[in-house]
């Protein structure tokens, strides 16, 4: 079977890695695999994204290069009326010693932000899961895999945050990244922590807490 070649929105290659471009890395060309047009949303430039998230990223990269063994989690957070909302970045929990950046949040059942996140037009990209809790709520959970793409996933992730989260542009977001290894975690902002010595990825606390804050917001 013939390769089939994708233009590559970012660098004009043609592409045959159909989930980054194997020239420039940009996750664009999913967006060409599936027939969206990216001239209608905002995902060609950096004009709507978060002041510092790319940067962020970056660095959870590199950390992630420095630190092949280890689990490295950023966390985008934003005070609210009631509540903190919480979206994390994830390494992969396979273990993996290949730097990429994952993102897993969620929607509990009922919850109208779901539809405003069926709308937008990075919807079609995210793997889908859904989990029955023990008081009957069906959790709805969204994960996609950016690879190196910093750029990239920070357009698609500010886009969520205007347009889902009600977060405004101008907001400052707090973002943290930690590195976590079986022993001992600690935090790009030098705050130390132990970790637990049961062998459970970071990353499975953080998502558990971002549950745990979003089931409490909508409690209110």
């Amino acid at each position: 079977m013939a390769e089939q070649y994708l233009r590559c929105p970012n660098c004009g290659a043609n592409a045959t890695n159909h989930q980054n471009c194997e020239y420039c890395g940009s996750l664009l060309v999913r967006f060409v695999e599936k027939g969206i047009d990216l001239s209608k949303t905002t995902y060609l430039s950096n004009d709507a994204v978060f002041p510092e998230l790319v940067e962020e990223l970056k660095h959870n990269l590199l950390l992630q290069e420095q630190n092949p063994y280890s689990d490295v989690d950023t966390t985008i957070g934003e005070e609210t009326e009631d509540g903190v909302a919480i979206i994390t970045f994830i390494q992969n929990p396979s273990g993996s010693s290949t730097p990429e950046l994952r993102i897993l949040f969620y929607f509990p059942e009922g919850d109208e932000r779901l539809e405003n996140f069926k709308s937008l037009d990075c919807y079609r990209l995210f793997k889908y899961h859904s989990e029955q809790e023990p008081d009957s709520k069906l959790i709805h959970f969204y994960e996609m895999n950016f690879g190196k793409d910093a750029e990239g996933a920070a357009r698609l992730i500010s886009d969520i945050l205007i347009n889902v989260f009600n977060i405004p542009p101008s907001e400052q977001l707090d973002l943290e990244t930690n590195v976590t290894d079986r022993q001992i975690s600690t935090s790009t902002n030098h705050e130390d922590s132990i970790d637990d010595e049961d062998g459970i990825p970071s990353w499975v606390y953080w998502a558990g807490a971002a549950l745990l804050l979003g089931l409490a917001k909508c409690a209110f």
